[in-house]
């Protein structure tokens, strides 16, 4: 006869860690759709001051700054999300199903759903 495995109910403090993971995925995804939104506003602005004319060089150029800064966070909070989602996905999987219907559980879930659609979102 064959052992089953069988699911212990997770512990506090797995639960714990696993809606503080959950919730750094959920800050950096947020964050990087904030970046991204940003990114376009500022692109945006700095087409309309390009149209416009008497607008000072000097303007235009700090503008483009701003727009650049901001779109270099893009590549630095997209590597830290993955790393974040890929730690939370092998916690997850480290409980073994321990976690099975518990709001820590969806709120992870939920946050690596949030997590896929900004990975995916140009």
């Amino acid at each position: 006869v064959e052992a089953k495995e069988r699911t212990m109910p997770a512990s506090a403090v797995d639960l714990k860690d696993l809606g503080i993971k959950a919730g750094v995925v959920q800050r950096i995804a947020k964050e990087l759709e904030s970046y991204r939104r940003e990114f376009k506003q500022h692109a945006e602005k700095l087409a309309e001051l390009r149209s416009t004319a008497g607008v000072d060089g000097a303007v235009i150029r700090q503008w483009e700054n701003v727009a650049h800064e901001t779109q270099a966070m893009i590549p630095d909070t997209t590597a830290r999300l993955n790393d974040a989602v890929a730690a939370l996905e092998g916690f997850i999987e480290s409980m073994h199903g321990e976690a099975d219907g518990s709001p820590e559980l969806e709120k992870a879930q939920g946050a690596l759903q949030l997590a896929q659609k900004n990975l995916h979102a140009e």
